[in-house]
């Protein structure tokens, strides 16, 4: 998939400030706001362009590793957020998928627009000192850029109360990071260095001490950025750390830069930024179908698994015991995570967990 200069530009204002306090989501506040700052300038960062193509990077896998159960990534995640296979923890944030999917890649001209009214309102907001004027403006550009762009986030995200949280948490983090003096000298150091270098792969020569600067000015801006959102990582609905953010942030960084390096820079950066061990070739492990108990989608879960998100709904799913079958409709499925009782997807008969139908 080929993306004009002018596209390319919009998809960083949008996606970069999924990866501050993404992961998410986690990271998501850092590398979103970054992406939406280029269309506004009232946060200080200068339009950096993405490469024209979408980058496809070494021939490795990234694998990631769940900072709470231990367990690797084994399936390739549908969306930009990726949870734990085997506990269903929130674990990192996938840049290629944000910005490859239909509709997240290509943001609608009505989002675009949006986004250059509030460039000028936050402009003014800052002017003033006025965090709770720029909150408002962020809240409204992530209201629709969820929407359009839903691969970008959790599939949670259909969840009316988990997207009201995460709103508000990226909400704080955006204005956290963009009323930050230091903050903002780190971003612009960033900035500064990257306007040195080719905009996409194979696109001009990579001066490697650029780059290397480059390297040890985003990991300051990082360190910053964590500091300021780890006040706030508690109201983070994926329940995330300072330590996932900053680690979500350091992989979307790397995710970005490996197609433009040759194997042992690549091998470089992955350690720099302490990914060691994240990329590299997976086999196929054998999984098992299993039924969201909130949607009836096929759910696909590996030996050891507890807990799961279902992809297609966002719920998680307790996986850790069989099946339990509808008395009603026969149809198979997993019990939605914590419940006592939930209803049948495919009948919608009260069942309680041992299933069993509900007195």
């Amino acid at each position: 998939m080929m993306m004009g200069t002018g596209e390319i530009v919009v998809i960083v204002s949008i996606i970069g400030t999924i990866v501050v306090s993404i992961a998410v989501s986690i990271g998501i506040a850092i590398f979103m706001r970054k992406m939406i700052a280029n269309l506004n300038a009232s946060i200080q960062f200068q339009p950096v362009a993405m490469p024209v193509a979408v980058p496809q990077g070494p021939p490795q896998i990234k694998r990631t590793a769940c900072r709470n159960c231990g367990g690797f990534k084994v399936k390739p995640p549908k969306t930009a957020c990726m949870y734990c296979d085997f506990c269903g923890a929130f674990v990192d944030w996938d840049f290629r998928i944000a910005v490859s999917t239909a509709g997240s890649a290509r943001p609608a001209p009505a989002l675009q627009q949006l986004m250059a009214q509030e460039k000028a309102f936050q402009a003014q907001a800052r002017a003033n000192n006025d965090v709770e004027s720029f909150k408002q403006s962020v809240r409204r550009i992530y209201e629709q850029h969820t929407v359009q762009c839903a691969a970008a986030y959790s599939p949670r995200i259909g969840d009316p109360k988990y997207k009201h949280q995460l709103i508000e948490y990226l909400a704080l983090v955006d204005s956290a990071l963009g009323f930050d003096p230091e903050s903002q000298q780190h971003e612009a150091s960033v900035a500064s260095l990257r306007r040195m270098l080719p905009r996409a792969p194979g696109h001009g020569h990579l001066d490697m001490n650029v780059f290397r600067q480059l390297v040890a000015a985003k990991k300051a801006a990082t360190a910053r950025a964590v500091q300021l959102l780890a006040p706030h990582i508690h109201l983070h609905p994926d329940e995330a750390s300072a330590e996932i953010a900053a680690a979500t942030i350091n992989s979307t960084f790397t995710q970005y830069w490996l197609p433009f390096l040759d194997a042992g820079n690549r091998q470089w950066l992955i350690a720099e930024m302490g990914l060691a061990g994240e990329y590299v070739e997976l086999s196929p492990v054998p999984l098992t179908e299993r039924h969201c108990g909130s949607c009836g989608d096929a759910v696909h879960v590996p030996q050891g698994a507890s807990r799961v998100v279902c992809e297609k709904c966002g719920h998680f799913n307790d996986v850790s015991a069989p099946e339990v079958q509808c008395p009603g409709c026969g149809g198979p499925t997993s019990v939605p995570s914590g419940a006592t009782t939930f209803s049948c997807p495919y009948c919608q008969m009260d069942m309680r967990a041992d299933g069993m139908r509900a007195l």
